[in-house]
């Protein structure tokens, strides 16, 4: 995936495994993420670049 820098991407279901690896991806090419879930109390894993 290229081309991502600036642009923002909705991602549901995020607490899968599948969503999971497809953020990081995302991340790694500059895309801004919005993560959605319905399982509030999932653990959730915030990573940042830099």
């Amino acid at each position: 995936m290229t081309g991502l820098q600036g642009r923002t991407v909705l991602i549901t279901g995020a607490t899968g495994a599948i969503a999971e690896a497809c953020a990081l991806q995302l991340a790694r090419d500059g895309a801004q993420l919005m993560l959605m879930a319905r399982r509030a109390r999932a653990r959730v894993r915030r990573r940042r670049n830099g």
